[in-house]
């Protein structure tokens, strides 16, 4: 009797903390930060918002791993957009048999503040 062949293990995506920015944060106008997370997922869809949530700009992927969850990180150049109510989001996304599985998570608020 031969070995069973291994079968795909679909896990539901996951984006388990955003390490950076945290809440509280200042970033400053034209410099570059680093947003950083720990997920799980074929894609990460990495958001900013302005207004705590309302509207979101997509400002990049980052290509995922389906398992074993992982760090992953996104440079960015912080806008001319000063605000107290920023916001990162992360939608980790798997393709399943056609089927999209979203999990999301968000940073809490931080700030943006003209260049020092």
């Amino acid at each position: 009797m031969s070995a069973p062949e291994s079968l795909p293990i679909n896990l539901p995506p996951v984006v388990s903390a955003i390490e950076s920015p945290t809440p509280g944060t200042v970033w400053h106008v034209g410099n570059g930060v680093t947003i950083t997370f720990l997920g799980l997922a074929d894609v990460f869809h990495v958001r900013l918002s302005f207004d705590a949530g309302q509207s979101f700009m997509q400002i990049g992927d980052v290509p995922g791993n389906p398992r074993p969850p992982q760090g992953y990180s996104l440079p960015y150049t912080v806008p001319n957009h000063l605000t107290t109510q920023a916001l990162v989001r992360v939608d980790a996304i798997n393709t399943v048999n056609g089927v999209q599985q979203r999990a999301t998570r968000d940073s809490g608020l931080f700030t943006i503040a003209a260049h020092k």
